[in-house]
């Protein structure tokens, strides 16, 4: 019987100070399973690509900076084109730690869902909560926003994009939702990060929450047809 194979996706964006502990990580976590690292480097501008090429994983180094989800898309259309059962997103500042994506792997190893959503224990921001708030009513997932979550890449071949609005990374999430899939719901360790967030902090970064929240709540609200096919581990 032929083992899942999961190409784990990290975008990185002037992450050098951390790819390689992250990497080195996941590497020591992950022995026994079936994985690939693919880095997304999105146009930084230090040394991430270098550091992480060293370390043994492939490094996808993009021409002009696409941002979060763009970077991750970008990774979704090239592992697509390889044999992979599933993707799986983290990032690159070291916050989710490896024993969580080793229970996320396990989970698509045992159960075969389409889709597993991590959760964290608490939000950075204010916005953060208010989207897992709206989403938990209306969906059941209590952390839309968590950087951490796998897919099926038949699924995502179906739908074909990661994002088609600004949705901070949940469009893809609620779309195979809205096909009624399988999926799984996983708390996560999140550690504290070195250096600033890349996302942000602040009003600018709460209003862009906001309008995030509007765009999705309508989405929703226009296309969802509920189901209740989820697991809460």
């Amino acid at each position: 019987m032929e083992s899942t194979k999961v190409a784990i996706v990290i975008p990185a964006y002037n992450e050098s100070q951390t790819i390689k502990c992250v990497i080195d990580e996941l590497k020591e976590e992950l022995i026994g399973h079936n994985f690939e690292v693919i880095v997304v480097n999105d146009c930084s501008t230090d040394d991430t690509g270098d550091i992480a090429t060293a370390t043994g994983a492939k490094v996808l180094n993009l021409t002009c900076n696409y941002g979060y989800s763009g970077a991750i898309e970008q990774g979704f259309n090239y592992v697509t084109t390889r044999d992979f059962d599933y993707l799986l997103t983290m990032d690159a500042d070291g916050q989710h730690h490896p024993s969580s994506v080793k229970k996320i792997i396990e989970c698509l190893e045992q159960q075969k869902p389409k889709m597993v959503i991590g959760y964290r224990g608490e939000y950075a921001r204010l916005g953060e909560w208010l989207y897992g708030k709206v989403f938990e009513r209306l969906l059941g997932i209590k952390d839309p926003l968590c950087g951490l979550k796998a897919y099926a890449v038949d699924a995502y071949r179906e739908i074909g994009f990661f994002e088609s609005f600004d949705s901070i990374g949940s469009e893809l999430s609620v779309r195979m939702l809205n096909k009624e899939a399988h999926y799984c719901c996983l708390p996560v360790i999140i550690r504290n990060r070195k250096g600033e967030a890349r996302f942000g902090n602040g009003l600018k970064v709460e209003l862009r929450l906001i309008k995030s929240l509007y765009k999705s709540i309508s989405f929703i609200t226009k296309n969802f047809k509920k189901a209740e096919r989820h697991n809460s581990i």
